[in-house]
């Protein structure tokens, strides 16, 4: 029987190449930093030259809000020129379509980079797709979807985890949250103002106080100015439940935080204001809160008192200085210090006298 050594071979190298393709696994190799999947090639053969995609987010980690940007370096002879969606992997609609930049080198290109920022601790997959987003132009942009059915995604190519933690900033408590924390309830003033909780030598006021006509609630806002947004809102009955959150309503008044200030005392109608970020003297201001208006303002200097609809405080005098009325004032002058003679005095709320009372005092200024 005579041997046929071509159909021997032809079996033979089929058979080679077959181990061959098994034993690659039918895998590309996506490189991997320590959070890039391994995916699948479909309808790819593996080839001897690593070609793929790098997707990357930067930062990978962090406290939340936490604004990362997404970007890919992508072979364009495996997955064309786009366009891609990126995926944020915080819920089925949170994604952006984006295309091609720049070529970094042969086939090799850069996509645009997404800048997206996570509001919620949690572990999330970000991930890139081939396919594209419609534009919606009720949000403002031509390239980005965030509505169901915008966007044609296809299987995700590579994958990115990134981690939120919860915000590590620590905010000083409140006064409620000085008092869940075994503080003391202080309230050392007989006039009306906001509340103050005692926890280890640091005081903590509470946001909002009342008398039987008005409410007030006091947020410090968001600008580096200081001082506060102070919310008036008028009592239909003297025991009205209001709630301490800063929301206005039609009909509320509202002082913005233009200047920093402060809440000082509410006296029936009149609210007392501290402005200024200083140390004594500071800023008095007054407003008559029937007619919402600001009535009266001054420089004062602490102690400070109200009863009875009449002001008690410590005036700026024009009383030259001298060793007699002011014996500290040599020693100040040495420490970098100036020196003024104050007055005590008393102000009518209802009639806006001012009353000099005979005291006076001098004292250091910076």
């Amino acid at each position: 029987m005579k041997y046929n050594q071509k159909g021997f071979i032809l079996p033979l190298v089929l058979l080679i190449a077959l181990l061959l393709i098994i034993g690659s696994g039918l895998y590309f190799h996506v490189k991997n930093t320590g959070s890039f999947s391994l995916l699948p090639l479909s309808n790819k053969v593996a080839t001897t030259s690593p070609a793929g995609i790098i997707f990357t987010a930067t930062p990978a980690s962090g406290s939340s809000p936490l604004q990362v940007t997404l970007s890919a370096s992508i072979d364009s002879t495996i997955y064309g020129k786009g366009p891609f969606v990126i995926n944020f992997g915080d819920g089925p609609t949170n994604h952006a379509s984006v295309g091609l930049t720049g070529n970094i080198g042969n086939t090799i290109y850069t996509t645009e980079p997404e800048t997206y920022t996570y509001t919620s601790a949690g572990i999330y997959t970000a991930s890139i797709s081939k396919g594209g987003c419609a534009p919606d132009l009720s949000l403002g942009s031509p390239k980005s979807s965030l509505q169901q059915g915008f966007c044609d995604l296809g299987p995700a190519i590579a994958t990115a985890t990134i981690t939120v933690t919860n915000s590590t900033s620590t905010k000083p408590l409140s006064y409620e949250g000085c008092l869940a924390n075994g503080g003391k309830d202080y309230y050392p003033r007989d006039y009306t103002t906001l509340k103050i909780c005692l926890l280890n030598n640091t005081e903590y006021s509470q946001n909002c106080t009342s008398n039987n006509e008005y409410f007030i609630i006091s947020e410090d806002p968001s600008n580096e100015g200081g001082g506060s947004n102070i919310l008036i809102k008028k009592k239909t009955t003297a025991n009205q439940n209001i709630s301490c959150d800063y929301i206005v309503n039609h009909g509320d008044f509202e002082i913005t935080g233009e200047f920093a200030d402060y809440v000082l005392a509410l006296e029936n109608n009149f609210l007392i204001l501290d402005e200024g970020t200083g140390p004594d003297p500071r800023g008095l201001v007054v407003y008559n809160l029937d007619t919402r208006t600001k009535i009266y303002q001054d420089s004062y200097s602490k102690p400070f008192d109200v009863k009875n609809n009449t002001l008690y405080y410590w005036a700026v005098t024009t009383t030259p200085v001298t060793t007699q009325n002011c014996p500290d004032s040599q020693k100040w002058e040495q420490e970098g210090l100036g020196s003024a003679i104050d007055a005590y005095v008393s102000l009518d709320l209802t009639t806006l006298t001012k009353t000099d009372l005979g005291q006076y005092r001098c004292s250091p200024r910076q």
